[in-house]
């Protein structure tokens, strides 16, 4: 990589509308399995678009720093540390407030998990006890994308350029063999693979297309038309979700995980295209870039409306519960909104400042 400028993307707000649509997935079906949740498996999709998301900024991030270590700038363990210091400025303080919180309040699950999650091995509390831990249960997500935060620099500042490539390919390929011998061990089947090796291979392609980009100059993926590729394989998998796992229990967890895969990266890939759409206008306006912008803290947070929104309807209605499911949706999204802006603007954005200065030094 010496002598290279990768060419990487300015913020993209079209990105940014992207991860608003996921995190609106996971709420769909926590806020509404019997309705919204038998249509389709939004949550696991919108969860999956984030660890290929998480894999393309974050290795754009780490290969940026590996040219200014290649460049004989800095080192990289000095980078590496650069590098965990704005991430956990980022995603810690609001993290340990929700948990923390969580756990002094005494909601389900929180204060035996309060351990697992401090130490952000929360998924693996999941996997021991063979069940989700109820309104602690997204956390595993967010358990898994810490464990990444810690290993993957290890892969791209200090592997060899070869070395980059050939582990990616390589836990492209494990990501799927790992989800198969879950099911083939009889493992996973009621954790649904939440263990990093069983996400591994989101994570690598979104690796790549960053990876190719800053090799080739481009966004990578000469694809004509990918967000209708994009389109094809989602409905693809929404044809095949009940029928797929049924028939194919084994085989399933590893077609279906490649098909969201793609889907996520051409999904990318067209909005990191300079190229206008219709697609990438709408993505973009400022309500969907804004609810994009705070969606750590949506996700972080929503899960808790299960333990906080009756109590608040009850005060203003004296009715706990709507009588229509798709009006308790809409509050519970809308209380999860509120109180993720006021995280946003309150805890979170005042950071941006601090973490901006880290990465300028």
């Amino acid at each position: 990589m010496n002598g290279t400028r990768p060419v990487f993307f300015s913020r993209c707000t079209e990105l940014d509308g992207l991860r608003f649509f996921a995190v609106l997935g996971v709420m769909a079906v926590h806020f509404s399995p019997n309705w919204l949740g038998e249509m389709g498996p939004w949550g696991a999709w919108g969860v999956r678009f984030f660890f290929v998301l998480s894999g393309f900024l974050i290795t754009q991030l780490l290969i940026s720093a590996r040219t200014r270590v290649d460049d004989g700038w800095t080192s990289a363990s000095v980078e590496y540390i650069r590098f965990s210091v704005r991430r956990a400025l980022r995603l810690w303080p609001s993290y340990f407030l929700a948990t923390a919180g969580a756990a002094a309040l005494g909601l389900a699950y929180a204060q035996d998990m309060l351990p697992w999650n401090l130490l952000f091995v929360g998924n693996y509390y999941v996997v021991v006890n063979d069940h989700w831990p109820t309104i602690m249960s997204h956390l595993w997500t967010l358990a898994v994308e810490q464990q990444f935060y810690v290993l993957w620099p290890v892969l791209i500042l200090m592997a060899p350029p070869r070395g980059i490539l050939a582990g990616l390919w390589l836990l492209i390929i494990a990501g799927p063999v790992f989800r198969m011998a879950e099911v083939a061990w009889g493992l996973g089947v009621n954790v649904h693979f939440v263990q990093l090796p069983s996400c591994v291979d989101y994570f690598a392609w979104g690796g790549l297309l960053a990876w190719t980009a800053s090799k080739t100059n481009s966004p990578g993926i000469a694809v004509r038309r990918p967000e209708w590729l994009a389109g094809l394989l989602a409905i693809i998998c929404l044809v095949s979700f009940h029928y797929g796992a049924k028939s194919f229990p084994v085989l399933w967890p590893a077609i279906e995980g490649v098909l969201l895969a793609l889907a996520s990266l051409l999904l990318i890939r067209h909005c990191t295209d300079p190229r206008d759409s219709w697609i990438k206008v709408g993505l973009r306006q400022p309500a969907f870039v804004y609810l994009g912008r705070i969606s750590y803290g949506i996700y972080l947070y929503h899960n808790f409306a299960h333990w906080a929104g009756p109590g608040i309807l009850g005060r203003l209605t004296g009715e706990r519960y709507f009588t229509q499911e798709w009006m308790h949706v809409l509050y519970y999204v809308a209380l999860t909104i509120v109180v993720s802006a006021a995280s946003w603007h309150l805890l979170e954005k005042p950071l941006e400042r601090l973490r901006h200065r880290i990465t300028s030094q």
